[in-house]
């Protein structure tokens, strides 16, 4: 456009004419480049294929967010980036809180206390406004309050101070907190 009105000013300035022709090249080399810029290849289907299944394993086996590489998130993150539109991993990745959420129930009702912190510990990573983890924590801090009180009632004073400080970390408010606390300190005699 500038050339044009340069033109148009006086049509004998110095270099209009290399200037358009300089202008034309670049414009030619620059359509040529796109034509010839190498596209991205299709993803490799035997690629994708064992990436998720490698997920697959993963969820199976409760490894949603650990270990970093060779977990499920990873590996369907992994499939999408490949491959952005891939279905299968993004109903896995979308799958991912609700299996999270199976495998604390069965880690509370088996009693597996830190396993289930840690799957809270997950879901709250991976979908830190999930509506069941307040439900979830006040569950387990009020299991981990009565494994204290089972730990005192034993003498293992440093297992029940564990205890307490994961329910106090899970739901800092919870009424029996105060009274467990006062406990652990009378057990300890002070």
């Amino acid at each position: 456009v500038l050339i044009n009105q340069a033109a148009n000013v006086d049509p004998d300035v110095p270099g209009l004419v290399a200037t358009r022709a300089r202008l034309q090249d670049i414009e030619q080399r620059r359509a040529g480049e796109i034509a010839e810029a190498p596209r991205p290849a299709s993803a490799d289907p035997s690629r994708i294929a064992k990436l998720l299944s490698d997920a697959s394993v993963a969820v199976a086996e409760g490894r949603f967010l650990a270990p970093p590489g060779d977990c499920a998130y990873d590996h369907f993150r992994a499939v999408l980036a490949l491959d952005p539109g891939n279905a299968a991993a993004n109903a896995g990745l979308s799958a991912l809180p609700e299996r999270i959420r199976q495998r604390f129930e069965n880690q509370l009702s088996g009693n597996h206390l830190q396993s289930a912190l840690g799957q809270v510990n997950a879901l709250a990573s991976l979908s830190v406004s999930d509506p069941s983890l307040p439900n979830m924590r006040k569950r387990l801090a009020g299991r981990f309050l009565a494994y204290a009180a089972e730990r005192i009632g034993a003498g293992e004073l440093q297992r029940a101070a564990k205890a307490i400080d994961n329910a106090a970390e899970l739901d800092p408010m919870n009424s029996e907190l105060p009274a467990m606390q006062a406990r652990l300190e009378q057990a300890r005699g002070k």
